[in-house]
């Protein structure tokens, strides 16, 4: 893979913190390409969004949606990869 490359990663989620900081460590250990990361949270209660706001070059989004399937649409139309 060039380092040219870029390649998107949306992650759909919805009350997940306690599993979201290890999946979003892992996103960022990707190397061979330039990797963007795009959360789309469901308007979590659990502390999600303070926690993606305090996370340097995250992207994300966080609103009331119509579940996993709506959430991962809102990500591919925000990928650049």
């Amino acid at each position: 893979m060039s380092p040219l490359q870029k390649i998107s990663i949306i992650t759909p989620s919805f009350n997940s913190l306690a599993f979201l900081k290890r999946w979003c460590a892992s996103v960022a250990d990707q190397r061979g390409a330039s990797v963007e990361h795009i959360l789309v949270d469901g308007a979590s209660t659990d502390g999600t969004v303070d926690w993606l706001r305090s996370s340097p070059g995250m992207r994300f989004i966080s609103e009331s949606d119509r579940g996993m399937y709506e959430a991962v649409n809102k990500g591919l139309r925000m990928a650049g990869g």
